[in-house]
């Protein structure tokens, strides 16, 4: 249990970093990621991504926007409007 709590907070910044490490995004002009809600604390690890220019070193241009809700954010990508996205449970 004591695990859970230490992965938890991270477990969006692993996401990404998993995405990041698989290689160079082939000839892709924007990567367009859709939050779960609106821009707060737990977003700000994508957005610093952004600002410092960590995407661009890797050779992404990134756009990090907001949702109403999480079901928004999945519709973005299933209309394939968005690349990816951040959802958690509707509970």
């Amino acid at each position: 249990m004591r695990f859970r709590h230490i992965i938890r907070p991270i477990r969006p910044i692993l996401v990404v970093a998993a995405v990041l490490c698989t290689g160079p995004a082939p000839a892709q002009n924007l990567l367009r990621l859709s939050l779960d809600s609106r821009i707060d604390g737990q977003s700000t690890p994508y957005l610093i991504g952004v600002d410092r220019g960590y995407y661009k070193t890797e050779g992404l241009d990134v756009a990090v926007e907001p949702a109403a809700t999480p079901l928004e954010s999945l519709t973005r990508v299933a209309n394939g409007s968005y690349d990816l996205a951040l959802s958690t449970s509707m509970r």
